[in-house]
C-alpha cells in the first residue's frame, strides 16, 4: 500500500480530530465524576464517593498533562494516557466488588467505568463511523 503526502496528512488530521473529541469527552466524564456524589446523592464521606472523586481528578489531571492540543503540561504521551484511562475505567468498574459496596452503589461506578472504556476505544474506531462528514 502506497501512501501519498495527502493520504498521510488526512490520516494525521483524522487522528488529531479523534484525539480532540476524546479529550473533550474525557474532561466531561472527569467533571461528572468529580461532582457525582452530589449528582447521585451519595454521602461524601463514604468510600464509593471518594473513589469516584479520586478517579475523576486522576482523569482530569491525566488529560491536562497529555501531549495533545487540549493538554497544558504535555508530560504524558498519548499511549500512556490511554493506558491510564483503561486502568481508571477498569478500577472504577470493579471497585464496588473490590471494596464491598456493590449492594448500595453499583450503577454509577459501572456506568462511568464503561464510559471511560468506550471513550478510550473510540480512538481505534475508523473516523467515518464517528463522523458523518466525508473526506476526500
Amino acid at each position: 500500500m502506497i501512501f501519498t503526502k495527502e493520504k498521510t496528512f488526512n490520516m494525521r488530521a483524522e487522528k488529531t480530530r479523534k484525539m480532540k473529541i476524546h479529550s473533550y469527552i474525557d474532561y466531561a466524564i472527569a467533571t461528572l465524576l468529580i461532582f457525582s456524589p452530589w449528582i447521585f446523592n451519595i454521602q461524601t464521606e463514604l468510600m464509593e464517593s471518594k473513589i469516584m472523586v479520586t478517579v475523576g481528578l486522576a482523569l482530569f489531571i491525566t488529560n491536562l498533562t497529555t501531549k495533545h492540543k487540549l493538554g497544558l503540561a504535555k508530560i504524558f504521551k498519548t499511549k500512556t494516557h490511554y493506558k491510564i484511562d483503561l486502568f481508571l475505567g477498569w478500577f472504577l468498574f470493579v471497585s464496588p466488588f473490590l471494596y464491598g459496596f456493590f449492594s448500595s452503589t453499583l450503577l454509577p461506578h459501572l456506568l462511568f467505568g464503561v464510559l471511560i472504556f468506550l471513550n478510550t476505544f473510540m480512538i481505534k474506531i475508523p473516523f467515518k463511523i464517528v463522523s458523518t462528514r466525508k473526506f476526500a
